[in-house]
């Protein structure tokens, strides 16, 4: 099955795959190295990282706005 069509039969339930790909890695930057992170989904190092910052980035924003009181 080619990329599209998988994309198109995704797409009638709803799914949208860039954005549950997104989520994905997302989800792996917080639990997993960079390395290893480009190892199993094939992404390059650089990649990887830069998901990995992303992640942090996301994280350290969040735990600003949870000890801000109110």
């Amino acid at each position: 099955m080619s990329r599209d069509a998988l994309t198109d039969r995704l797409a009638v339930f709803g799914i949208r795959p860039r954005h549950a790909r997104a989520g994905a890695l997302a989800a792996l930057a917080q639990e997993l190295p960079a390395p290893v992170i480009a190892r199993l989904t094939g992404l390059h190092v650089t990649a990887a990282t830069r998901w990995a910052d992303a992640a942090a980035a996301s994280n350290a924003r969040y735990s600003a706005l949870s000890t801000r009181t109110w």
